[in-house]
Parts: C-alpha cells; sequence; structure tokens
C-alpha cells in the first residue's frame, strides 16, 4: 500500500514495509536490501544512483535534432499511481545531464552530508524521517524512465 501527498516539490510517501534482508540474484548469490535500514553501513553518508545514465542519455543530450527517434519519458503524477507520460520527436526532446539522478541520504551515517550539499534543481534527495516516512524533494517533471524509439531509414 503506497499513500502520497504533495506539499509543493516535496512528496511524502508512505511505503508498506517487509522484512527482506536479500533479493536473489540465482541460485547461489543473494544482493543484500535494506542497507539503510540499520547502522551497519554508518560509515556511508549517501548513495547516488540513477538507472538512467545510459547511451539514451548521451543520445538525448547530443546535439542532432534531425536523428529519426522518438522519446517517451514518465514523470510523477501526484495522487496517482500512473506517471504523466510524455513523447516528442527528438527535435522537441530536451534533457538535463542531471534528470533521472538520484542522491538517496543514510539515516544512520556518522558523518550525514550537510542538507544542501549535493543538491541540484534537476535531480530528487531521499531522506527518511525520524517517524520513518520517506521525504522526497524532486522537480514537478522529474525524469522516472525514459524510451527511445529509433527508425533506421533505408
Amino acid at each position: 500500500m503506497i499513500e502520497s501527498s504533495v506539499d509543493s516539490l516535496t512528496l511524502y510517501t508512505h511505503v508498506a514495509s517487509y522484512n527482506v534482508t536479500a533479493a536473489p540474484k540465482n541460485a547461489n548469490t543473494n544482493i543484500d536490501v535494506g542497507l539503510f535500514c540499520d547502522d551497519a553501513h554508518a560509515e556511508v553518508s549517501a548513495v547516488v544512483y540513477s538507472c538512467l545514465a545510459t547511451w539514451g542519455k548521451l543520445r538525448a543530450l547530443a546535439d542532432n535534432p534531425e536523428a529519426p527517434s522518438v522519446y517517451t519519458s514518465f514523470h510523477p503524477n501526484p495522487g496517482s499511481l500512473f506517471p504523466v507520460v510524455r513523447t516528442a520527436p527528438k527535435r522537441d526532446y530536451t534533457e538535463h545531464l542531471m534528470d533521472g539522478l538520484y542522491v538517496l541520504h543514510n539515516p544512520f551515517a556518522r558523518n550525514p552530508l550537510p542538507p544542501g550539499l549535493l543538491s541540484h534543481p534537476r535531480l530528487c534527495e531521499v531522506r527518511v524521517a525520524d517517524d520513518g516516512e520517506l521525504i522526497m524533494d524532486a522537480p514537478d517533471d522529474f525524469l522516472l524512465l525514459r524510451m527511445l524509439h529509433s527508425v533506421k531509414l533505408t
């Protein structure tokens, strides 16, 4: 169950939690999860993460307006589980280098990052409130997902 409410550009999200310590990668390997759920990794102040730092990012940033490609992007839709979906040809699509970048702050860090140290108007900073609530500061049009469709002309 996910509940959300919007307060200017800050999204407060209540996420159901389950006692899961690892996710199986294969029969012999587990991937630890919940790294910031206790002080076991107190030496880590934050993690900077992007699933969108791909070749698609390079193509989106390239100065090539006549490229035969179409971009579909997903953005937050306050009050709904369904994102805002936008589609545009390359000549009309813009993306910032920082779009889709998350800074995940460790609430148990021995040396937490000072507020604003890594802030940028295009990224999402995630902190955990004292009551366990996730606080996500992100632009209204934060880039959640980008798909790129190219056409090869022959």
